[in-house]
């Protein structure tokens, strides 16, 4: 595995698209970090002295969408390893297919990873900045919101590895994972689905609802099963079928 994780991360590496598209990112969240600090939420939370969390909350929620648009990057950078056949000459090597396929996940929730730490790093340096953000958040857990923030990211994405071993194809897993983000997003935010359970409510508004510890663990459940089902799935396909 650590071999497979290696090889995948020296390719990725010196992907110039990669780090252009992570360079992309964190300027994109630079100029909009700086247009949040002039609206009315951070505004009014900088009153108080919490105008550098309010930003960063709100930048957290915005940086899943980044997120989702880096593992569209992933799904091609995944599905251009699927053409050139390196899996069959990783399994053709002596390594097991589950865990072949295990590595191309985690590189691919790598890509997602790294993509959202550079749009709240921008945020970061601008609540540093403009609004003397010290790094502190005042009555809520930090671990909580990074566990549920980046629980979140990975289950809109989840869907995108199953795809990938049903149809080993960089556009029809695309499509396909924007119509399953599509349902995810629908399902999270409809009121009368689940009785009203939200977990993909944007990070900033569980914060300021006062959301308790039990929508928070039912927010990163429901985001655990998002993500694990579909890779367990992937896997599982992916083992049985023969190689192309």
């Amino acid at each position: 595995m650590i071999n497979l994780l290696k090889m995948e991360w020296y390719r990725l590496r010196h992907s110039r698209l990669f780090g252009g598209l992570l360079l992309g990112i964190f300027i994109a969240g630079l100029f909009i970090g700086v247009s949040e600090t002039e609206g009315q939420a951070v505004a009014s939370a900088a009153a108080s002295g919490n105008g550098g969390v309010q930003l960063i909350l709100q930048m957290m929620s915005e940086a899943v969408p980044m997120g989702f648009l880096a593992s569209i990057f992933g799904v091609i950078y995944l599905g251009q390893g699927f053409a050139e056949r390196t899996p069959n000459l990783a399994v053709a090597a002596g390594s097991g297919r589950h865990t072949v396929f295990l590595s191309k996940i985690l590189i691919y929730l790598m890509i997602i990873s790294l993509a959202m730490m550079a749009y709240i790093l921008a945020g970061v340096m601008v609540a540093a900045v403009t609004l003397n953000f010290t790094g502190e958040f005042p009555k809520f857990n930090g671990l909580q919101i990074a566990v549920t923030f980046f629980m979140t990211g990975y289950a809109m994405c989840g869907m995108a590895p199953l795809f990938l071993a049903i149809f080993r194809d960089s556009a029809k897993t695309t499509l396909f994972s924007i119509l399953a983000l599509m349902l995810h997003i629908f399902l999270g935010v409809s009121g009368d689905v689940l009785k009203g359970v939200r977990w993909c409510m944007p990070l900033n508004q569980m914060y300021s609802s006062g959301a308790g510890m039990a929508e928070w663990l039912t927010a990163v459940g429901s985001d655990f099963v998002f993500l694990v089902l579909p890779s367990f799935l992937g896997c599982l396909i992916f083992s049985k079928r023969e190689l192309k």
